[in-house]
């Protein structure tokens, strides 16, 4: 089956830099405000994805966006040595809030 050159000429040419960033500026913005359940936490936020990559193709991509939460995480120690799981605990403190709080507050947004 052969492509049509119609398609070619679709994929040549990237897609819309305006629309997706002004809805990476608007969810950006949504999370960043005082409103925002994430306000007071440590995350970044950045485009991944083709958008991202400057990749885009007319018509063919989405916006992919990241919120990563840089304060939180969810370990298991079990596996670890007595020394082992002493030098992480001396490396890293106690989050704030747990897990199942994290899972409701990323539902608010």
């Amino acid at each position: 089956m052969a492509i049509p050159e119609s398609q070619f000429d679709t994929w040549s040419h990237q897609g819309s830099i305006t629309g997706s960033s002004t809805t990476y500026n608007a969810i950006r913005d949504t999370l960043n405000s005082t409103d925002s359940p994430y306000y007071a936490k440590d995350f970044d936020i950045f485009l991944q994805g083709s958008y991202g990559n400057d990749t885009n193709i007319y018509s063919e991509s989405d916006v992919d966006i990241v919120i990563q939460l840089k304060s939180t995480f969810l370990q298991d120690l079990t596996k670890l040595s007595e020394p082992q799981r002493l030098l992480f605990n001396s490396s890293f403190s106690e989050a704030s809030y747990g897990y199942h709080e994290f899972k409701r507050m990323c539902w608010r947004i």
